[in-house]
């Protein structure tokens, strides 16, 4: 590790960069994008699973891949990889087999899914002993996920492909063709300046998560009228599964008066609940926050406002749920 200290200060140096994207981005028709504090970088993405491909001549299973990619400008809707390589092959289970690029790559889209590219008159090749696997360029391959990991520094490429069309020949396999083909595996994606030290790399969902607060048991408002001093009700927040599938990152919660300060007079948030702010919760779920009735006096009114966003921006939104008593 003798560059951690140069390490930390470009992950800084790119953490102040990212940020500043989220500030200034401009309205996009896409749904999601990469994100880099420096350009170009290099990705790197490599595998942390067995790279499945199924189809009727039967499974290939890689031990290793890794795709090589260049992210240009700050942010991009695709990652175009080069030099992919697997290795570690089996077809049937047991017979060794060697995947053959022949100059293809993966398209990766930040919105969900991917395009085998290749050169004019290439094709992907598997070949094992008695059979020959071809698959050609095609695009819109579903689906493809991601999550940021490490602190927001690097990013898992979850492969869920189906429907890749391809041909295969041999006297182990037979001859025909087919549109069933299958393809799975999970990868890291971390990213490089061209010095070769470590930069951040991110995916964010440009649609927002959707949060929303209700209390628990129903109503428009939490409402402590008619109850005595000490009285504690809980709030409920979701990550709405109306929304996009990112998770909801919790960034703070108050109680503030009408005024907008902060009210710890009247109501309090108290310990008991099950949401973690500074934490997440996915799409469809919920928790719940704990708020008590301090004063005890009638007539009161404040908001409960809860600060939320993505991983990268936990406090791009608000929810506001009013309180009376």
């Amino acid at each position: 590790m003798r560059h951690r200290g140069r390490l930390a200060m470009y992950f800084s140096l790119t953490a102040l960069a990212l940020a500043t994207l989220f500030a200034h981005a401009s309205s996009s028709a896409s749904a999601s994008r990469f994100l880099s504090g420096f350009s170009p970088t290099k990705v790197t993405v490599s595998s942390e699973s067995a790279q499945t491909f199924t189809g009727n001549p039967g499974s290939l299973k890689c031990s290793s891949a890794v795709l090589a990619a260049t992210l240009e400008g700050f942010e991009s809707t695709e990652l175009e990889t080069s030099g992919v390589a697997y290795s570690g092959c089996t077809l049937f289970g047991s017979i060794a087999a060697i995947v053959n690029m022949n100059g293809c790559g993966y398209a990766l889209h930040s919105g969900g899914n991917l395009d085998i590219v290749c050169p004019v008159g290439q094709q992907m090749t598997i070949t094992s002993t008695g059979c020959t696997i071809s698959i050609p360029a095609q695009r819109a391959l579903e689906s493809v996920s991601y999550t940021n990991i490490n602190a927001d520094t690097a990013f898992t490429v979850g492969i869920a492909v189906t429907a890749i069309k391809y041909s295969y020949t041999g006297f182990f396999c037979g001859t025909g063709s087919a549109s069933n083909g299958t393809y799975a595996g999970s990868l890291v994606a971390k990213g490089q300046n061209v010095g070769a030290e470590e930069v951040a790399i991110g995916w964010e969902a440009l649609a927002p998560p959707i949060g929303v607060v209700k209390p628990v048991g129903g109503g428009a408002k939490l409402s402590f009228v008619g109850q005595v001093k000490g009285k504690r009700k809980e709030i409920s927040i979701e990550n709405s599964p109306a929304g996009p599938n990112v998770p909801a990152a919790l960034g703070s919660h108050r109680i503030q008066d009408l005024a907008g300060n902060l009210d710890e007079t009247h109501f309090a948030i108290v310990n008991g609940g099950s949401c973690e702010i500074g934490g997440v919760i996915n799409r469809g779920e919920a928790c719940t926050v704990v708020v008590e009735f301090k004063s005890g006096e009638a007539g009161k009114k404040a908001k409960y406002r809860l600060k939320y966003g993505n991983r990268f921006k936990p406090e791009a939104q608000e929810a506001l749920l009013e309180i009376e008593s």
